[in-house]
């Protein structure tokens, strides 16, 4: 893969793995006109003809709507086929699409989505075959789920993975590994001392915003995203390979070099160097496109910073694709982003453990 960027972070969303605020958050249009439009397309309205004439004449942002409707209407499997031909479009040798285990979505309504997750898995376990290779699954782990832990071990051990994503906003603390009050310590001390064992890297969501919980507050999601949470996790496991998916935001990423004292990036750059295995991805800072030379001059402070070796570039697709395509955020990345498909394509590869 020398010379092609490695994208460490996106997705494969279709509405029935994720509830349909989702998706209309994404939009650049009121939500009650978003709203009226899904109606009218899961009542079986032919869009198709009126949106491409739309696209046509509409300015801006507006015509990037097109983006979230087809990824409202589309499969999993239709998803994954555009992302590989994005991809292969964008000179992107690699995409990992983490999976995420949703079971019920707290600031986006009272969605279950459990049921969902063995199609979503069967999904994703098929990618490396529909793709070559480019696509490379990410398996969903919440430590709360029954049997989370043998699952994930026995689904990572069949090589079906490469990794895995954790999202603790969604309701979970990670600094409870090993106490026997929390009823789902025991998979996650389990699921650990495999992932450790067997150098399988975890990717986790890391900033303020997102998906929460039903019963997680707006602070309690930021506080349960914090850095700082994982520092029980590497005392008992300091082998452990964890990625901080958007590096607590591109506010704080980019002051690693000397981040404020206490601060997310602060525990971060602290944690990245006491522990080998720590790592941040960039996923998605809007900086790379909208003031490209500024996210490059910073950026390359961060490269020339004893965290070099530590950072991955993310497009979090698609969830960007309500303001970029796929190929113009790449495009822009290779402008913003010193050491694209040098540097931190070889920091993948080594987060992967390849």
């Amino acid at each position: 893969m020398a010379g092609l960027v490695v994208d460490c972070h996106a997705h494969n969303i279709t509405k029935a793995i994720y509830p349909r605020e989702l998706f209309v958050g994404r939009f650049t249009l009121p939500r009650f006109m978003v709203n009226g439009l899904c109606d009218a397309i899961e009542d079986g309205l032919d869009m198709c003809l009126p949106l491409r004439l739309a696209w046509k004449f509409l300015p801006g942002k507006l015509q990037r709507f097109e983006n979230l409707i087809r990824l409202y209407l589309g499969t999993m499997e239709d998803q994954a086929r555009a992302l590989h031909a994005a991809a292969l479009s964008a000179g992107v040798g690699q995409v990992w699409v983490l999976g995420l285990d949703i079971p019920d979505v707290g600031n986006y309504g009272p969605v279950s989505l459990a049921k969902n997750l063995q199609a979503q898995l069967a999904v994703l376990e098929a990618l490396p075959g529909m793709t070559g290779g480019v696509l490379v699954p990410f398996y969903p782990f919440d430590p709360r789920r029954d049997g989370a832990a043998v699952s994930a071990i026995a689904r990572m051990s069949g090589g079906r993975f490469r990794g895995v994503k954790m999202y603790s906003a969604l309701g979970f603390n990670v600094e409870a590994v090993g106490d026997p009050k929390a009823a789902w310590s025991r998979n996650m001390c389990e699921a650990f001392e495999a992932f450790e064992a067997e150098g399988w890297p975890v990717v986790v969501h890391c900033s303020g915003g997102g998906i929460r919980g039903p019963e997680v507050h707006e602070g309690d999601m930021k506080w349960l995203s914090s850095p700082e949470r994982w520092r029980p996790v590497f005392k008992r496991f300091p082998k452990l390979r964890v990625c901080f998916a958007h590096g607590t935001g591109e506010a704080g990423f980019l002051t690693l070099p000397n981040p404020k004292p206490n601060s997310w990036a602060w525990h971060l750059r602290d944690l990245m160097l006491r522990y080998e295995g720590v790592y941040a991805d960039v996923s998605f800072h809007s900086g790379m496109v909208e003031s490209p030379g500024k996210y490059r001059m910073r950026f390359e402070k961060v490269l020339s910073d004893a965290v070099r070796r530590r950072i991955l570039f993310g497009s979090d697709a698609p969830l960007c694709f309500g303001e970029y395509s796929y190929k113009h955020l790449i495009s822009a990345a290779r402008e913003s982003v010193p050491g694209l498909d040098t540097v931190l394509a070889s920091n993948a590869r080594d987060f992967l453990g390849v």
